[in-house]
């Protein structure tokens, strides 16, 4: 992982069903985490989405 990568975003998604339920963002390197709705479709998740 970069260094300069301090948030990642886990998506839940298969090819029958699409995108939907929550998301996870996780904050590196403390490891804090939100969960946050998706939808049906990819949402778009910015740097204040973050914990």
């Amino acid at each position: 992982m970069p260094d300069d990568i301090s948030c990642v975003i886990v998506h839940g998604y298969d090819e029958i069903h699409g995108y939907g339920g929550r998301a996870m963002l996780v904050a590196l390197p403390s490891g804090e985490t939100r969960v946050a709705d998706q939808g049906s479709f990819a949402c778009s998740f910015g740097e204040r989405d973050c914990p």
